[in-house]
């Protein structure tokens, strides 16, 4: 649609939008000259036809030099990145949740099975030994998964869980071993087998206590997520 403007009490025009775009873009057509294009109903300044023209900026100007005895700015430098603590229930602490809850009673079945035999087929005074220590065990086996399942949940006090469960876990097994023991020194009706077998899960069992017992003492992801030794919650 064609365009007429105003410049010096003088129309100019017609002139087609890309030319007149043109104009307005080179400063030739400002927003105070009047225009007028087919369906105006009279002449109006271009600043009421369309939206005002933003004006051109300036570039700003040069920072003054720095004069020769003015000491120079000492540069920035941005501040390292921390580490993020370790914290929550991964890394060994979570291997502790899954031991407890999966591998340890998998290990358990795998003996049960393997002592029922001697239960079933021994004299009193061996099968009461091997019933004790079965039905001690599942007992702890109940327990450890819902230890297990307690820290691995995030419970604020896991640490404190974990080192009561193994001095439950450590007063438990050295009363059964004495006790165990002590049958076969008394009755003499346990298997040399079966003593090896105990004498065997006596050291695993001393190993898993002290390693996990320190570990909750000097993990710095049990620190970062429970406190300091010590500390309540």
């Amino acid at each position: 649609m064609p365009w007429f403007y105003a410049k010096n009490k003088q129309q100019i025009g017609p002139v087609e939008d890309s030319e007149f775009d043109a104009l307005v873009a080179a400063g030739t057509i400002l927003p105070t000259d009047l225009v007028w294009q087919p369906g105006q109903p009279e002449w109006l300044p271009l600043a009421k036809v369309r939206a005002a023209v933003p004006e051109v900026l300036t570039p700003p100007s040069l920072p003054a030099a720095a004069s020769p005895g003015a000491p120079a700015a000492a540069p920035t430098t941005a501040a390292p990145l921390r580490a993020e603590p370790l914290k929550g229930v991964a890394g060994w602490l979570l291997l502790f949740c899954v031991w407890l809850t999966i591998i340890g009673p998998l290990i358990r079945l795998f003996e049960w099975s393997s002592l029922l035999p001697y239960l079933l087929r021994g004299s009193v005074t061996m099968t009461l030994p091997l019933g004790l220590s079965l039905g001690v065990g599942l007992l702890m086996t109940v327990l450890s998964i819902v230890v297990g399942v307690l820290i691995w949940s995030g419970r604020p006090d896991g640490r404190r869980l974990a080192q009561l469960y193994l001095q439950i876990r450590a007063g438990v097994f050295a009363v059964m071993f004495a006790f165990n023991f002590l049958s076969l020194l008394l009755f003499r009706g346990m298997e040399l087998y079966v003593l090896g077998r105990y004498v065997f899960n006596l050291l695993l069992e001393v190993a898993f206590l002290v390693i996990w017992w320190r570990y909750f003492q000097v993990s710095k992801r049990v620190q970062a997520t429970y406190g300091e030794p010590g500390a309540r919650g």
